[in-house]
């Protein structure tokens, strides 16, 4: 009997009209990402300048298949992932800054936890799929080069990352340009030594 009261009361609760949105499957289609082009840095302990503070934001909306939003999805279930770099990733370093809101919104742009480099692009994911960037779009690849003193991504800093630094005073490149200023030189190497030590939380 009381099987019979709880669960018609289970669904006027749900099917009632105005009801916020609830966590549910995204419609990848449907959902869109907006982005600030250009390039951030990030350590392994995540107390690096945040990829707000850095002039980097990532903003995402996901709906259902009926173009609803999906609020209160899971933050840890949104993530970052390179194209085909060589990024590691401290535990929830590179997921979502908060769960979505009431229409379906968040964002990344807290300083990420983690090590390595990519400057061929991330993706988003949200329940394992690739998001794009607007609806129906077929461009799912965010324009955004991340580096880190970590640079061989074992997710701590040291000795090996130093070396690999030296090879790049001789030829620039981009993994050991810390402040994006496309040169590789002293300003960098303050940056390196400032990390030692920098390790997952």
């Amino acid at each position: 009997m009381r099987i019979l009261v709880v669960i018609p009361l289970l669904i006027v609760l749900s099917s009632t009209p105005g009801a916020p949105a609830h966590a549910g499957w995204p419609d990848y289609a449907a959902s869109e990402i907006a982005v600030t082009s250009g390039a951030f840095f990030l350590v392994p302990s995540g107390s690096a300048t945040s990829l707000e503070e850095q002039g980097v934001e990532i903003q995402l909306w996901l709906r259902d298949t009926n173009l609803g939003p999906i609020a209160d999805y899971p933050a840890e279930d949104i993530w970052l992932e390179p194209a085909v770099g060589d990024l590691s990733w401290c535990s929830g370093g590179n997921i979502a800054d908060a769960a979505t809101a009431a229409d379906g919104y968040t964002t990344f742009g807290r300083a990420l936890a983690g090590g390595g480099w990519e400057e061929s692009g991330l993706f988003v994911r949200a329940g394992g799929e690739i998001l794009p960037q607007t609806p129906q779009g077929a461009d799912h690849l965010l324009d955004l080069r991340v580096n880190s003193p970590d640079i061989n991504g074992d997710l701590q800093v040291d000795l090996g990352d130093i070396s690999l630094f030296a090879e790049d005073l001789a030829s620039y490149h981009f993994r050991s340009d810390y402040d994006h200023d496309g040169q590789v030189n002293l300003s960098d190497i303050t940056i390196l030594a400032s990390w030692i030590g920098d390790r997952c939380p």
